[in-house]
This record gives C-alpha cells, structure tokens and sequence, in this order.
C-alpha cells in the first residue's frame, strides 16, 4: 500500500516564509512595507542578488518608499539595511529562525498569541467595559504586545483607552498616550492624578491669560506656552500678578507681544521689584525706558 502525491500539471512557483512573520509581523505593518518585504524574498529565492531597481519597477513605487519600508524592517530586526549614500544602500534579509535561536541552538521561549491573550484576558475585560465598542482581536495583540516587556499599572492602561476611545484609531492613541505619561516618569494611577490635576491647572492659566490679551477662543501655540510657563515656573510669578500686569499694560498698548509681555513679567521677579510695583500704572514710554528696548 503506498502514497503517493499527484504532479502539478504547472508549475507556477513557490515563495518560502516563514509562519512566524505572518504571526507575528504582517498584523502590524503597513501595505507597502509588507509588498517591498514579500517582494524582496520571492526574487531572492529565484537568485542570490537583486537590486533596489527591480523592486522598484515590479512594485511600481520610488527609491524612498522602498527604503522607508526596508527601514521598517530594520527596526523589526529582520532585515539590515547598510547604507553607503543617501539614494545607495544595501538589503540583507535575516533568518528569522537564527533571530529565535540561542547560540545552543535552543529555541528561546516565546509567549504565543493565546499565552498572551490569557494573561492580559483581565485587562481586557476592564477595558471594555468603558468602550461602546469592545476591543477587537487586532485591538489585544496590539496591546498585549507594546505591554509584555514593560512594568505598567493596568489601571494606566484602562484610562487611556478611555481618554482615546472616541479616537479613530485608539489603539494607537492610547499608546501614545501611555508613553507619554510614562515618558514623565508617570508608573502609578496615583502620579497620574497629580500629573493630570497640573495638566488641567496649567491649561486653565493659559487660558485666563489669553483671555485676558483678548483672544478668549484661541488655542495657546508653543510660543505661547514657552513664555507663561517661563512666568509662571521660572519667574515665579502668581497668575492674579500676571493678570494684573497685562491689564495694566494693555491700557496703554494695543496687542503686546509676548516678546514685550515677556520683558514686562522679568521687571516682576525678585531681582526687578524695585523698578516696578503691581499698583503702578506705567505709561508705554516709561516701560520702554525700564525694559530699555521697544515692543519688537
């Protein structure tokens, strides 16, 4: 009794990958990374060199897609790019079974898709109970992922997906949102609060400040905020001085600049009171003179 494999009438070919890419990593990239990766190992496996061109012209996309994509890779450690030049670099495709070999030729352990699963299954239950639409499958890998090589509170997790979950992509933006807070050196819902509570004081500060330079509707920019928070943690000035300040100033000059505002909050640190005192009313010349330069 034997077994036997009828012959293909045609050959059309066969590309080799690996099941742990398709696992592991086509989830996550994007198109073009995954068709200039695909493309790469089907011509490689016909002969040992390409070039950058024949992705090129085969995927009809430029030099720098094709390199942002291998870049991607390189940051999977999964492929190396060498790079000679700006437009001239190398590609070297990596076997992913010598990545997950030890030097012993043992296979590292790695948790499964459904070993992770199990063990965020809590988090993920918290989750969604504050989301209209519960978390999907590529949803909890994504999360399972960034979490399992770091120390963070699932409380943490819980209130980010919750600030983000009207976002389009929350996934992403809760992620942001937890490196970000972890940037700060946020490790605990409890720093969390205080950081939140200083957050919500100091957009409540910018806000009272531009109302009072008449822009009640306008979102504070970065140069805005560079000079209020100069005023308000480097001069160590009190908001109600800073009110009072540009009220007095602004009887006597239209639309001052933060550049001028900012000379006019230095004259009031500890260094400066002399010159100046909060119940004052100095004419435009005088602050002129005092700050020794004109509004620029």
């Amino acid at each position: 009794m034997n077994i036997k494999k009828k012959a293909d009438s045609f050959d059309f070919g066969v590309t080799l990958i690996e099941n742990i890419f398709i696992e592991e990593y086509m989830p996550y990239c994007e198109v073009n990374q995954l068709k200039v990766y695909l493309m790469g190992l089907k011509l490689l496996q016909n002969k040992d060199v390409i070039t950058v061109y024949e992705l090129e012209k085969k995927l009809n996309i430029s030099t720098e897609e094709v390199k942002n994509a291998y870049m991607y890779w390189q940051g999977q450690s999964i492929v190396k790019v060498i790079e000679h030049s700006e437009y001239d670099f190398d590609i070297e495709y990596v076997s992913m079974r010598d990545k997950y070999l030890n030097s012993n030729y043992k296979i590292k352990s790695m948790k499964t898709s459904y070993e992770l699963r199990h063990k965020y299954k809590s988090l993920y239950n918290k989750i969604n109970l504050n989301l209209a639409v519960p978390l999907t499958e590529m949803e909890c890998q994504g999360i399972a992922k960034f979490l399992d090589d770091k120390s963070i509170e699932p409380e943490i997790v819980v209130r980010a997906f919750t600030t983000t979950k009207k976002k389009k992509n929350r996934l992403y933006g809760a992620i942001e949102l937890i490196t970000h807070w972890t940037e700060n050196g946020i490790t605990t819902i409890d720093e969390l609060e205080v950081f939140t509570e200083k957050f919500n004081k100091r957009q409540m500060e910018y806000k009272k400040i531009l109302k009072s330079l008449g822009f009640p509707y306008s979102h504070p920019n970065s140069g805005d905020k560079e000079c209020i928070d100069r005023w308000l943690d480097e001069y160590k000035l009190d908001l109600s001085d800073i009110l009072m300040k540009i009220s007095s100033v602004t009887k006597t000059k239209r639309n001052p600049n933060m550049n001028y505002l900012d000379k006019v909050m230095f004259s009031l640190t500890e260094g400066n009171k002399k010159s100046v005192t909060s119940s004052k009313e100095l004419t435009e010349k005088e602050l002129e003179e005092l700050l020794g330069g004109k509004n620029d």
